[in-house]
């Protein structure tokens, strides 16, 4: 409980060190919350980018008098900002004081909720934990960075690992040992999320005209709906467990373990961790049913529930406060080109900085949430440029008259001052992380076209069907506001027409040239164009749509700029779906696989957050259009229709979270308590394997710094154990993942390793074994199960020949783990 409490109180302090920053430096004090709900995610960023680059550099120590030095120091400039500012303060804490207790609220009752389900699966043995957790400790006890690569000595981690660093300096400022606080970091994420789309769909509600109670319920609803519900894959498979439905179904349908006949018994879905089969949905079977492209669609809660601390979950509250930034250059009273970076440097530094950080995190988020900053940018211009001319009682002004039919000159110079905006922004924030980039190296090649398999439409609704009707939903009401693109708003239509069918048009081009220069190593998928238009197309169309309102909303004499901003992110979304049909990045996985992954996970926050946005528009404001009028039954009609779709499906989106909790937890099960509850995740090995588990101690704890040698095993295995749970540098460990982070010209040096750790172990040279031992400056040589089931039995009395040859000095002994010093190596890394 005190690892709890240390935790908490860090956060909380951080956010009282963000939010005079946040409110009087970014531009935040514009939004009705003057920025309180991202307030946290800002003040860890600046203080994770002030570390990690005094770090670099060498003039701050990774250590938690170096780091409490940094918060101490941005404490006192945030105390001193809040005295500047006082008077507004004063006046929003006694007016919104509310807004503020109920953000901390959901942030605890999230994080506690969280907490709670990891503490009944805490152990970091399963799937990629061991992967985050050995960076995680890789970064607690780096010197500089990057940090050393735990599983391939001698090399920086070659990985996008600003998540992992941020998780890194709260583990060293709170004194939390790592096992905890991997799993508290895991709970801090949905946390973080839940009260960062809280503060911005209330800020544009707010901005819409909504009064403080019902902005501050849609906002929790959509927090709660973001981080919690999950999507229609649940009610497969209730489906599937009741017996419901035929053979022709399910063969229909197509989802791997859920083959024909169906059958269950109980209301809950049987099988270990079938809630994994829910984010493996789009994943086009043969006949014989093998994966002809093995597709991912994880969603937030899929990923809070498995655990792993990956890049795309770290990065998900720092994307909110991307968000939230945008927004303010949309209600900027200064639109934002060269002259407000000029007048507005502070602004557009943590505009920088957080972009930066988005690519420091998860590098796919990078030039997504670019074109998003941009898109906004572009609105603000256009609305300025293109507004109609204040009418009085003797018309407009006659010099303002001709800027009513200007919409093309607007449209041509909002864009260029967007673009110029973007490429500034973009250039600062490399600049800020440059030392990240000079060490890594991303094995992304190019963009390539899609020429397999297509999404089928049943199964996109199944995965990410939810999300998408309400940002469809919000979209269509806009659309119904507005006037056929005619006169002044024709150049709007062609534009976004243009930039709809651009993509499709871009592929079929691709395609040609990809199938003409290389007709035998292109597999076209049957009925390739017509399948691919059959959801391309309708998603393309919606992202064009939603432009096509946006700046329409843009250019009014009152423009509704939070709808224009909850538009832009539905265009976003849906050209991120309709994307990922026609192209995928060409990596080392050679399919659309990660290309899935990461859009459709970013594209279920754009569309939740748009879609809560939509919810309000379609419930609280009057449509006013002539024919509403006329035609009310209809409109009856149509309302009641999309309320009972709404509610049908947030209730079907409901089961899958509820059931997968139950089976992950057991919470149902007779004789389930709290009394074996932990937050530590090496309880596991303390139970099962005591001796590891002590060695892993001694090292954490009593062992001088150096790094170790360890058997090389297959990845997902237990093999790397050690390195991970010491963060300490072993020679080679889970080569797939190296492979993937490096690329194939690694080969070599991994098929030079792996022997030269098997000759280490095996050699019956004690000479040629030590000789290894100082040229991968290993310290440490770890003896133990993993290492006599790879190497043999005979491993234990090689190394006890070596000490008594002088070689070795055995420094930790239990009944089945020994770690022995390289006696020539004590004084190494």
């Amino acid at each position: 409980m005190s690892d709890v409490l240390a935790w908490l109180i860090a956060l909380w302090a951080l956010s009282l060190v963000g939010f005079p920053m946040a409110s009087a430096v970014c531009g935040l004090g514009r939004l009705s919350d003057r920025g309180w709900a991202v307030s946290r995610a800002l003040a860890l960023l600046l203080l994770a980018w002030i570390t990690w680059i005094g770090g670099t550099l060498g003039v701050i120590p990774n250590s938690p008098a170096g780091i409490a030095a940094v918060l101490i120091v941005l404490a006192v400039i945030s105390a001193w900002l809040a005295w500047q500012q006082r008077r507004e303060m004063k006046d929003f804490l006694r007016r919104r004081w509310c807004v503020v207790a109920v953000t901390e609220l959901l942030f605890l009752a999230v994080f506690v909720f969280w907490a709670l389900v990891i503490s009944e699966a805490p152990a970091i043995n399963h799937t990629e934990k061991p992967m985050d957790f050995g960076i995680l400790n890789a970064i607690v006890n780096a010197t500089g960075f990057p940090p050393e690569d735990q599983w391939l000595s001698g090399h920086g981690i070659a990985y996008y690992y600003g998540g992992h660093y941020v998780a890194a300096m709260l583990t060293t400022l709170t004194g939390v040992t790592s096992g905890v606080a991997y799993n508290l970091a895991m709970a801090t994420v949905p946390a973080m999320l839940a009260a960062g789309v809280l503060g911005l769909v209330y800020n544009l509600l707010r901005l819409a005209g909504a009064r403080v109670t019902p902005a501050l319920l849609m906002g929790v609803l959509a927090a709660l709906g973001i981080t919690l519900l999950g999507n229609l894959s649940g009610v497969l498979e209730l489906a599937y467990v009741r017996g419901l439905g035929g053979d022709w179904f399910w063969q229909w349908i197509g989802v791997k373990g859920l083959e024909p006949p169906a059958g269950g018994s109980g209301w809950l879905p049987d099988g270990f961790w079938w809630w994994w089969r829910g984010t493996r949905v789009i994943d086009m079977l043969a006949e014989g049913g093998a994966s002809l492209d093995y597709t991912i669609t994880e969603f937030p809660f899929f990923s809070f529930l498995l655990g792993d601390l990956h890049a795309h979950v770290t990065a998900l509250p720092f994307l909110v406060l991307a968000l939230t930034l945008a927004l303010t250059l949309l209600i900027s009273p200064e639109p934002p080109g060269l002259e407000w970076l000029k007048n507005k440097p502070h602004e557009a530094g943590a505009l920088a900085l957080t972009l930066g950080g988005l690519a420091f995190i998860n590098a796919w988020d990078f030039p997504v949430y670019l074109c998003i900053i941009g898109a906004a940018a572009v609105a603000r211009w256009f609305a300025r440029e293109n507004r109609p001319p204040a009418i009085t009682l003797l018309g407009a002004p006659p010099e303002q008259m001709g800027t009513m039919t200007e919409t093309r000159p607007a449209l041509a110079r909002s864009i260029y001052r967007g673009v110029i905006l973007v490429v500034s922004l973009a250039a600062a924030g490399v600049v800020l992380y440059l030392p990240f980039y000079m060490s890594f190296d991303s094995q992304t090649s190019g963009i390539l076209p899609v020429t397999g398999p297509a999404t089928r439409p049943a199964l996109f609704l199944i995965a990410i069907g939810v999300p998408a009707f309400f940002a469809c939903s919000l979209v269509a009401r806009s659309a119904l506001e507005l006037d056929w693109p005619t006169g002044r708003r024709r150049d709007i239509g062609v534009l976004a027409a243009s930039v709809g069918i651009a993509p499709l048009m871009l592929w079929l081009i691709a395609t040609g040239i990809r199938v003409s220069v290389s007709p035998d190593g292109v597999t076209l998928a049957d009925g390739l164009v017509a399948t691919r238009i059959a959801l391309a197309l309708p998603l393309l169309g919606l992202g064009g749509l939603a432009i096509y309102c946006a700046l329409t909303m843009a250019q009014e004499r009152r423009p509704r700029r939070w709808t224009v901003f909850a538009l832009v992110l539905a265009a976003a979304g849906f050209f991120l779906l309709g994307g990922a049909e026609l192209f995928h990045i060409a990596d080392q996985f050679g399919n659309r696989m990660n290309t899935v992954f990461k859009f459709y996970y970013q594209a279920w926050l754009l569309l939740g957050i748009s879609g809560a946005v939509g919810v309000y528009y379609i419930v609280a404001i009057k449509l006013r259009r002539q024919w509403v009028d006329e035609w009310i039954v209809l409109q009856a009609t149509l309302r009641w229709s999309w309320t009972a779709v709404a509610v049908v499906l947030l209730l079907a989106s409901m089961y899958y979270p509820a059931a997968a909790v139950i089976e992950r937890t057991e919470w149902t099960t007779a004789g389930e308590g709290w009394h074996d509850n932990t937050l530590y995740g090496l309880e596991h090995l303390r139970r099962s394997s005591p001796d590891v588990y002590e060695a892993i101690q001694w090292l954490n704890e009593s062992a001088a710094a150096g790094r170790i040698s360890e058997a090389v095993g297959d990845d997902y295995d237990t093999y790397g154990g050690i390195s991970a749970a010491t963060g300490r540098a072993t020679i080679l460990s889970w080569e797939g993942h190296e492979r993937q982070w490096r690329g194939h010209d690694v080969n070599s040096t991994l098929a030079r390793r792996h022997a030269d750790v098997e000759a280490i172990y095996t050699a019956n040279n004690g000479q040629l074994s030590s000789a290894l031992l100082r040229e991968y400056g290993v310290r440490w040589v770890i003896v133990g199960p993993r290492e006599k089931t790879a190497y043999g039995d005979d491993v234990a009395q090689r190394m006890v020949k070596w000490a008594d040859e002088g070689w070795l000095s055995p420094a930790f002994t239990s009944s089945e783990v020994v770690i022995y010093e390289a006696i020539s190596q004590s004084n190494a890394n």
